[in-house]
């Protein structure tokens, strides 16, 4: 299955991508908040953010990326996609159900440092973020990972 906001591009690379899809008659989904998918074995996913797409928005391919909430045995973690900070500084004080465990930090290229602390302090316990893998350049010190 494929999950995606939706969101239209005008490039050959999305052309294919919607072409490869339809070719390989693989399930598609253009997933809003609320949405709950299981995966089985008991897994949820879960869609917080967007409830739509919003071409108006600053950045808006990143800013209309899914939050994603991964639920099993007893373990959440969160995946936020290319989100920038004025986007999770508003979902991390209004966004229902974002405490977990874990959280998929998105690239550092795309946010900045700001956004960190204030989505760390939503885990619960604070085991830690996840940082993407290179070759994107980290810009914070390992020794700032806010990892307990």
């Amino acid at each position: 299955m494929v999950i995606d906001n939706g969101h239209p591009l005008s490039t050959l690379n999305y052309e294919r991508y919607l072409e490869l899809i339809a070719d390989k008659s693989i399930a598609y989904h253009q997933a809003r908040a609320g949405d709950c998918l299981p995966l089985g074995d008991g897994i949820t996913l879960k869609v917080l953010y967007p409830e739509r797409v919003r071409t108006n928005l600053t950045s808006a391919y990143n800013n209309n990326s899914l939050l994603l909430k991964l639920e099993y045995g007893g373990q959440n973690l969160l995946f936020t996609g290319d989100l920038e900070n004025a986007v999770l500084y508003d979902l991390a004080h209004t966004g229902p159900g974002l405490t977990a465990q874990w959280l998929k930090v998105p690239p550092i290229t795309a946010v900045g440092e700001a956004s960190y602390p204030l989505f760390t302090m939503l885990l619960t316990p604070p085991l830690g973020p996840l940082f993407p893998p290179a070759p994107i350049p980290l810009a914070i010190p390992i020794r700032r990972c806010w990892i307990s």
